[in-house]
C-alpha cells in the first residue's frame, strides 16, 4: 500500500486550487466574449483578461482599464461599458446579500420586481 508524502500532498492541494481558479478566469472571457457586441469590445482587447481572476473583475475601475501604462489600455467608450457592468453586477452582488438576510434570492425578486412593472404599466394604459 503506498502511503502519500508530504509533497505529494502538497502537489495535489497545489492542483486542486489550480483547478479551482482556472474556471474564474475562463468565466471572465467567456461573459466578455458573448456581450462583445453591446461593450464594444474587441477580440484582442477580450484576452487582455485572460490574466484577471473572476474576483479581481469586480474591483476594475474605467481608469484602470485606460491607462496606457497597465495591462488593458482600452479605449474609454469600451472602458465606459465594462466598468458600467462591473458596478450593476456589484450592485446585483450586495442585493443579493441583504435579500438573502430575509430568506429571499435574487431571482425571486427579480421576478417580483417584473411582476410589479407590467401591473403598474397595465394600470397606466387604462387610466
Amino acid at each position: 500500500m503506498d502511503q502519500e508524502t508530504p509533497i505529494d500532498r502538497q502537489a495535489t492541494i497545489i492542483q486542486l486550487m489550480e483547478e479551482h481558479q482556472n474556471p474564474t478566469y475562463s468565466k471572465v472571457v467567456e461573459f466578455l466574449e458573448s456581450k462583445m457586441e453591446v461593450l464594444n469590445i474587441e477580440e484582442g482587447d477580450v484576452n487582455k483578461f485572460v490574466e484577471v481572476p473572476g474576483p479581481n473583475f469586480f474591483n476594475l475601475t474605467e481608469e484602470m482599464l485606460t491607462r496606457r501604462t497597465g495591462n488593458f489600455g482600452l479605449k474609454h467608450a469600451t472602458a465606459d461599458n465594462i466598468s458600467n457592468v462591473v458596478g450593476a453586477l456589484n450592485m446585483l452582488r450586495e442585493a443579493e446579500i441583504k435579500l438573502r438576510r430575509f430568506g429571499l434570492s435574487l431571482e425571486s425578486a427579480v421576478t417580483l420586481v417584473k411582476d410589479l412593472e407590467s401591473e403598474q404599466i397595465y394600470q397606466v394604459r387604462f387610466f
